[in-house]
């Protein structure tokens, strides 16, 4: 006898089913993980070309070095594929801990009030702006000029662009902190703007806080055409789709010899996966209408229904 499976989904499919936060998380870890791996595997058995030992005294693997962005033109396209690389990979623990943490705050503020959609081309976006600032400064401003390209890594230019864009749009929303209390978001963004410039005078990474600011003001751009009626967060959405269908596989007809009376899956509950998911569509659709009225006249166009949907939706969206 034939019976769908319907209990159970392959862990691609519950990935991309995921929030998006969690999955550029997850892929974040996961890299870091990777490298790391490599790195101990070819310290423990000696393999040479995996490593690379700078004279500093520290050795990283070979991976990590293909993965990392450079100041140097010249490398940069060599490596064409680190533009994206470096905004998922870390040098330490406590370097990813940070970003991820700071990632899941600014992150669930920016999709709270502008939709998931659109998170993933700011992060992509944020991340290349970061990184084209950082490598004009080190190609034309004499100060920090190397004769050979210097590496970055890091979320970080990914995660102000998300930041400085939701203290943009949302500046007088309030939030908690510990210690300090409630706070209007415009000047928590105002702080870390101010400890970046700070940061690139005493000279300590100044490079990742030159690529912070980049990543900021893709972030202040962007809302700044947002509020303006020119919607370009969508730039990468088609793109994801196309490599979300690859992974989402349908599973096919399985063979089972039980009998009719021992099959666990019956004709109700597959009703009630049809309205649940026909549902969800529904929210998706009037979601991204709500969304789209927001690009095109600004969030105080909405009513008082539409604004009490996309709070709810937000808050689905949090647990």
């Amino acid at each position: 006898m034939y019976a769908f499976d319907q209990n159970k989904k392959n862990w691609i499919a519950q990935f991309w089913d995921g929030a998006l936060i969690q999955r550029l998380i997850f892929i974040n870890f996961s890299v870091f993980l990777l490298v790391n791996l490599v790195a101990i595997i070819a310290l423990w058995f000696n393999i040479d070309f995996l490593l690379i030992n700078y004279s500093e005294g520290y050795t990283v693997s070979r991976f990590t070095h293909w993965l990392t962005a450079s100041s140097s033109l010249v490398e940069t396209l060599q490596r064409p594929w680190s533009l994206i690389s470096y905004m998922f990979l870390h040098k330490n623990i406590w370097h990813l801990v940070f970003n991820m943490v700071f990632l899941y705050f600014a992150g669930q503020l920016f999709t709270r009030f502008l939709g998931e959609k659109r998170l993933l081309s700011i992060y992509i976006f944020g991340g290349l702006s970061g990184l084209g600032l950082y490598m004009l400064s080190y190609n034309l401003i004499p100060y920090f000029h190397s004769d050979f390209g210097i590496p970055i890594m890091g979320a970080s230019a990914s995660v102000m662009a998300i930041f400085i864009a939701i203290a943009a749009y949302q500046p007088n929303l309030p939030v908690a902190l510990p210690f300090v209390g409630s706070i209007k978001l415009k000047y928590v963004a105002m702080i870390y703007l101010i400890m970046d410039l700070v940061e690139i005078r005493n000279g300590s990474n100044a490079g990742g806080h030159i690529a912070h600011l980049g990543g900021a003001l893709y972030g202040f751009y962007s809302i700044y055409l947002f509020k303006n009626g020119k919607d370009i967060y969508y730039n990468l959405y088609p793109l994801l789709e196309k490599i979300k269908s690859i992974f989402s596989f349908k599973k096919g007809l399985k063979v089972d010899y039980r009998s009719p009376k021992s099959q666990p899956y019956s004709r109700s509950k597959a009703h009630s996966d049809y309205e649940y998911n026909s549902s969800k569509r529904e929210n998706e659709k009037k979601t991204d209408e709500i969304l789209d009225k927001i690009s095109k006249s600004g969030y105080d166009s909405l009513n008082k229904e539409e604004k009490d949907f996309l709070f709810r939706q937000s808050t689905k969206n949090q647990h």
